[in-house]
């Protein structure tokens, strides 16, 4: 009886790994600028730990990039990225589709309401 319920406890629990990675698609991935790789009007490339698999990217066909709360061009997001000003960035992208439209320098949009971004109007 024991290994049955055993049993049944591995494979509830490896099922609602999988189904918890199913629900939420869209997410906000906080990484640090050592596994934040590429970065181009075309897309990007990062990694969410420096052993896990390279995670590529393309826009979405609106793309807002901000430097901590400040809305930015992709010139400006493009220097951030080479200077790497800041430790963290934040990429928000949908999981099924591998799409950004949200890039912040300097961690997360701090202040309610986000700032609307010129590219997203």
């Amino acid at each position: 009886m024991k290994i049955i319920i055993s049993l049944f406890f591995a494979l509830t629990f490896n099922s609602a790994i999988v189904w918890a990675d199913n629900l939420i698609s869209y997410i906000q991935m906080p990484i640090s600028t050592q596994n934040f790789l590429a970065f181009s009007s075309q897309g990007l490339s990062i990694k969410e730990c420096k052993s896990c698999p390279t995670i590529k990217l393309r826009p979405q066909a609106k793309v807002a990039f901000y430097e901590q709360n400040t809305p930015i061009d992709l010139k400006e997001a493009t220097d951030l990225f080479l200077k790497e000003t800041y430790d963290h960035v934040s990429v928000y992208y949908d999981r099924t589709s591998n799409t950004y439209d949200k890039v912040v320098f300097g961690g997360h949009i701090e202040i309610e309401p986000i700032p609307q971004h010129p590219n997203l109007q």
